[in-house]
């Protein structure tokens, strides 16, 4: 009960208003990677979109339980699987609970890399690779630049909130 007690607390005090939309941005941030890598998700509309995970349709003559795998066995990273008419079509990234930009850009990247190391079929992975990396890496480094721009924001609201607590503290 204790553990109950004390996630409570803490979802109470950031408040379910801003928790909702903490997981809204996030998933947004996932939905926009997605879009930068030339990927697609799973839900056919945005009204289809969820704030909670986002399921992301693999490149074809790919399967998801290969880029599962490689995710978790190269860096640790668990990746979600598809389940019934999507198994092996797709792999979610979660962005619920107690997760920020910093947490979830690491899935990102990590998703990223996972998708770009897991081969097709030896030469046809290579060529892939080949084709498609200088565009990835591009889009790649425009997201970054774009969560970096977000942290910074993220940042200077953080640092104001110190100076107005130690300003008030030392009142």
């Amino acid at each position: 009960l204790y553990g109950l007690k004390e996630a409570l607390a803490i979802l109470f005090e950031e408040g379910l208003d801003q928790v909702y939309k903490r997981h809204h941005h996030l998933g947004e941030g996932v939905r926009a990677a997605v879009a930068a890598w030339g990927l697609k998700t799973c839900a056919k509309e945005p009204k289809w979109n969820s704030d909670t995970v986002t399921a992301i349709v693999v490149p074809e003559g790919f399967d998801a339980a290969k880029v599962i795998e490689t995710a978790y066995k190269r860096y640790n990273l668990a990746l979600g699987a598809g389940l019934s008419e999507v198994a092996g079509k797709v792999f979610r990234i979660g962005h619920l609970g107690d997760l920020n930009e910093l947490m979830l850009l690491g899935a990102i990247a990590g998703a990223a890399a996972a998708v770009l190391l897991t081969p097709k079929t030896g030469r046809e992975a290579r060529e892939l690779l080949a084709e498609h990396s200088g565009d990835l890496f591009k889009r790649a480094q425009e997201a970054a630049g774009q969560a970096q721009t977000r942290a910074g924001d993220l940042f200077d609201k953080g640092r104001e909130y110190f100076e107005e607590q130690a300003q008030r503290l030392s009142s």
